[in-house]
C-alpha cells in the first residue's frame, strides 16, 4: 500500500468515527453542550410555607403552582407544607425545608415570611403577599430574598364602603394580635373619623375567642369589618353567621372571604399572586440572580362581591358596579 493510499485510508477511518459519535449522540438524545446542562437539569426542589388553611391562601397556592410548573419546563418537586395556624409547626416546615436543603423556600404572608428570613440563612426566599417593600430589601446585606407585595392599606376599603353606604356611622373592626396587622389598624382609626364613622375595635387574640368576641359587637354596628388578617379570615364563617343575625354586611379585603359568604370586598386576586410569585421562581431556578429581582407590586384591584348575600341583605348591586366602574376595580361575582 502506498503512502498516500494509507493516508487516505486513515482520513476516511476518522471521519467515520467522527460522524458515528454525532450519530450517537443524537440517537441517544445527548450532545456536548446538553452534557454541560446535565447538572442544571437535575430535579429542583421548592418549599412553600402556608401558615394556615383558608380560600385565600389556596388561591395564591394554586395560581404559584400552575406558572411555575408552565415557566420553568425541567423537572420540580413543589412541596407545600400547612402549618394550620400553629407558630411551633411553622418552625418545623421551615426548618425541614432548611435541612432538606431546597433551592427556593415561599412563605406566605408577612408572620410566616418574618420567621422564615430569622431562619434561613442561605437559601433564596421568594415571599407571597407579605408586607416586604423593595426599599426594605435594598437594606440587606446579603440580599437573598424578593417576593410579591399585595398591600393596598385600610384606606380604599373604607372609601368603597362609604361610597357603597353614605349613610354609614359606625363599623366594627375584627382583627388579630399579630405584629403586621398593627400598623393598618392604627391607620384605618386616623383615618375613619375623616369618612364620619366610628369605629368599634374587636382584637381576638387567637381562632376560638372569635365567637364569644363576635357576640360583642355593638348594636349599633352598621358593618363588619377586616383587614387582610389571615387568622381571622380563617375564621369567617363565625362572622358572617353573627352578621346575617344583625342583618349587616361583612366588608373585607381579600377574595377568599367574600367565597365563603361575606358581602364584599376591594382586594387584588389571589391567584395573580401565586402566579406572579411562580414566575419569579422559575427564573430563579434558570438562573437569575435573586438580587436582580425586584420585589414586584400588584396594583389591578379588584370588587369581589357575594350574589346570595347580596340578596340576602338587598342590596342594590347597580350601586356596587357603577362606583366600580368609576374606579376601574374589575367587578368580580363569587
Amino acid at each position: 500500500m502506498s503512502k498516500n493510499t494509507f493516508i487516505g485510508f486513515f482520513s476516511i477511518c476518522l471521519v467515520s468515527i467522527a460522524l458515528f459519535g454525532m450519530y450517537r449522540s443524537d440517537f441517544l438524545g445527548v450532545n456536548h453542550a446538553d452534557r454541560s446542562n446535565v447538572k442544571a437539569l437535575k430535579p429542583r426542589v421548592v418549599g412553600v410555607v402556608v401558615p394556615m388553611d383558608h380560600a385565600a391562601l389556596r388561591e395564591i397556592v394554586s395560581g404559584f403552582k400552575d406558572t411555575l410548573t408552565k415557566d420553568f419546563a425541567h423537572p420540580v418537586t413543589i412541596k407545600v407544607q400547612n402549618a394550620q395556624g400553629d407558630i411551633n409547626l411553622q418552625h418545623s416546615i421551615i426548618q425541614q425545608f432548611i435541612n432538606a436543603n431546597v433551592d427556593v423556600v415561599v412563605p406566605i404572608g408577612t408572620a410566616a415570611t418574618q420567621m422564615t428570613v430569622s431562619m434561613v440563612k442561605t437559601q433564596p426566599i421568594v415571599s407571597l403577599a407579605a408586607l416586604y417593600t423593595e426599599t426594605e430589601r435594598k437594606t440587606q446585606k446579603d440580599i437573598h430574598l424578593t417576593g410579591v407585595l399585595d398591600e393596598i392599606g385600610p384606606q380604599k376599603p373604607l372609601d368603597l364602603m362609604k361610597e357603597v353606604f353614605p349613610q354609614l356611622k359606625k363599623i366594627t373592626l375584627v382583627y388579630s394580635n399579630t405584629e403586621k396587622v398593627f400598623p393598618e389598624v392604627e391607620a384605618l382609626l386616623a383615618y375613619a373619623p375623616q369618612k364620619g364613622i366610628a369605629v368599634q375595635k374587636l382584637m381576638v387574640q387567637s381562632l376560638p375567642e372569635l365567637y364569644t368576641l363576635s357576640n360583642l359587637i355593638e348594636p349599633d354596628s352598621e358593618a363588619i369589618f377586616v383587614l387582610k388578617d389571615h387568622l381571622i379570615v380563617s375564621g369567617m364563617p363565625t362572622l358572617i353567621q353573627e352578621a346575617r343575625k344583625r342583618s349587616i354586611p361583612v366588608v373585607t379585603c381579600d377574595e377568599g372571604s367574600i367565597e365563603q359568604g361575606a358581602t364584599f370586598a376591594l382586594g387584588v386576586q389571589e391567584n395573580a399572586i401565586g402566579a406572579l410569585g411562580g414566575a419569579m421562581v422559575a427564573k430563579l431556578l434558570q438562573g437569575i440572580p435573586i438580587k436582580d429581582l425586584p420585589v414586584e407590586r400588584i396594583t389591578q384591584l379588584s370588587v369581589f362581591y357575594n350574589e346570595v348575600a347580596y340578596k340576602t341583605l338587598d342590596l342594590e348591586l347597580a350601586k356596587l358596579q357603577e362606583i366600580a366602574k368609576i374606579h376601574q376595580y374589575e367587578l368580580v361575582k363569587k
